[in-house]
């Protein structure tokens, strides 16, 4: 395979990619701004979460219960951008390679002037875990890089306790809201955003995006201690309401205090009683995520799907008649061969 056919193949994937999730993503931020703000924020979380999924998933998937399949088509990318391609893998390989080296610095960091916790502490996340019913209580740390409490590391997750706590904030609330990230895999869905986000590095709307699902994040996690927590749960929000006052600096893990913005959103939500209806809550956003997923995924026309490698050969064949320059009978002949091979297969199923 030649970079231009390379090309061609990684602009039929990027190019429907894109615009499906454009489209997609514009409609979340319609739907999130009448309605959603109004719903309970693990019905949020998980539309915007579904944006994600559509771009993990082939742009050709079609579907007859598709409400999408009516939309107007990507247009159409003319010869063959290897350009364009070569300038997306340098911008993902540099913000990976960033974005990895971020995060081994962060960790060891974090780890490198790291001592074992005291037995208070020790007793205290033992509690934190089994009351959120974890198998194993994740490894916990005091370490003087630590601003605040934090979490991070996905396959180990460790949690990080600044040497000093603020004055009225509970451990075992601090200890409660980091495991529970730990129990509600929100670590590895975080690296699985880390890696589509560079895929898709370019896209300001899933930049947003992101941001939506941070915030909401740590509203679903501050949900999910409260509902351990039941009627305690005014305690756990002075926590909350503390540690704003002590303005507790952000981390480069996930964190019970990890963004001051959204400390005012969490605090009202915190006072709704959230510990109430929490299996109707979760079965709901299960319901729409499954729902969406059926009907708004599937963005494709149904009868278009194709695979990368036969659009490619037919787009090469369509600008041989169009007269475009740099379509050599070479690539012409190899592009009607492979089609003839692929009918061949099709008849012999």
């Amino acid at each position: 395979m030649t970079l231009s056919d390379l090309a061609r193949a990684w602009a039929s994937w990027m190019g429907p990619a894109v615009w499906q999730a454009t489209i997609l993503a514009a409609a979340l931020l319609v739907l999130d701004a009448l309605v959603l703000r109004r719903a309970w924020p693990h019905v949020r979380a998980a539309c915007w979460l579904l944006l994600f999924v559509k771009l993990a998933l082939p742009p050709s998937l079609a579907s007859p219960m598709s409400v999408t399949a009516g939309l107007p088509a990507a247009p159409a990318a003319g010869g063959a951008p290897v350009g364009a391609m070569l300038a997306w893998a340098v911008g993902a390989a540099a913000l990976g390679a960033t974005a990895v080296l971020r995060a081994r610095a962060s960790r060891a960091r974090m780890l490198r002037e790291a001592s074992e916790p005291a037995a208070e502490v020790r007793a205290a996340a033992a509690r934190a875990a089994r009351r959120l019913g974890l198998r194993r209580v994740p490894r916990v740390v005091v370490s003087p890089a630590a601003k605040g409490p934090c979490v991070f590391g996905a396959w180990r997750p460790v949690v990080a306790l600044p040497p000093a706590a603020p004055p009225g904030v509970s451990l075992d609330h601090v200890l409660l809201h980091e495991f529970a990230h730990v129990r509600r895999g929100d670590l590895v869905v975080h690296a699985a955003l880390t890696v589509l986000q560079i895929a898709y590095w370019f896209h300001p709307l899933l930049w947003i995006a992101r941001r939506r699902i941070a915030a909401l994040r740590e509203i679903c996690c501050d949900a999910t201690v409260a509902s351990r927590l039941g009627e305690e749960t005014p305690s756990y929000r002075r926590t909350l309401a503390r540690a704003a006052a002590a303005a507790l600096a952000p981390q480069a893990g996930l964190g019970i205090f990890a963004s001051q913005a959204t400390l005012i959103a969490r605090l009202h939500w915190l006072d709704t009683r959230p510990w109430r209806n929490g299996p109707l809550r979760r079965g709901m956003a299960a319901a729409v995520a499954l729902a969406l997923a059926a009907c708004v995924l599937p963005m494709a026309r149904p009868g278009s799907a194709m695979p990368p490698a036969v659009r490619a050969a037919y787009a090469t064949i369509r600008q041989a008649f169009e007269g475009r320059p740099g379509v050599g009978c070479m690539r012409v002949r190899h592009a009607v061969l492979f089609l003839n091979s692929q009918a061949l297969k099709e008849e012999n199923r």
